[in-house]
């Protein structure tokens, strides 16, 4: 199947409807029934304003986080609208990919 991969760079501590936004985008790929998505964190970033982004063993607040989306076209229509209908300005990747299934058989 031929479709992408979004991928969205934020920062656990980022909220959005008093939920950690990468939390935020899983439960909106649920919802939207997305192909599949997955939150990765990082032990260190720098956002394109700047500041490094770190992990600390007191607070993960500013932890980075990558949340991978893959999508068919539709799917990524319906997840950017949603995003400009949420008034969400997070900074992403688009890949385009195929992908499928293994097989048991």
């Amino acid at each position: 199947m031929t479709g992408l991969q979004l991928c969205f760079y934020t920062y656990y501590g980022r909220t959005h409807q008093s939920m950690s936004l990468p939390e935020w985008l899983i439960q909106l790929a649920k919802e939207l029934q997305l192909s599949g998505a997955t939150m990765m964190t990082g032990q260190m970033g720098v956002s394109h304003q700047g500041p490094i982004h770190t992990k600390t063993w007191i607070d993960d607040s500013d932890e980075p986080v990558q949340v991978t989306f893959f999508v068919t076209p539709e799917q990524e229509r319906d997840l950017l609208k949603r995003l400009d209908q949420e008034q969400l300005n997070i900074f992403y990747t688009r890949t385009q990919l195929e992908f499928g299934y293994t097989s048991i058989n």
